[in-house]
């Protein structure tokens, strides 16, 4: 038996399962995935809060994991509405560091 995980560590250690399980499904219906939706998707399956400070956790652990953009004229909704001038922050798997398989 070795030593366990502080709690936090655990916590985020399950966000990252998430996000990584989210980031795959919209990476196989080839959708883009940005924060927004990594955000209510992740937030939807674990009943947990997800906020950016979540995303920059996971990313301080293991920053190879994905590759980020600001994106212009994605859909994004805001206040009930579409709105499509905004930037976005986009998630996509970082394949280059997965290693071969």
């Amino acid at each position: 038996t070795g030593l366990s995980l502080p709690e936090s560590y655990k916590r985020l250690h399950n966000k990252f399962n998430t996000s990584d399980q989210v980031v795959n499904l919209l990476a196989r219906r080839n959708e883009t995935c940005t924060f927004q939706k990594l955000q209510k998707n992740v937030q939807e399956i674990s009943r947990k809060r997800y906020e950016q400070i979540d995303l920059a956790h996971i990313v301080g652990v293991y920053e190879a994991a994905y590759i980020f953009a600001q994106c212009k004229g994605l859909s994004l909704i805001r206040n009930d509405r579409m709105v499509r001038n905004e930037y976005q922050l986009t998630i996509a798997f970082n394949y280059a560091k997965l290693g071969p398989n």
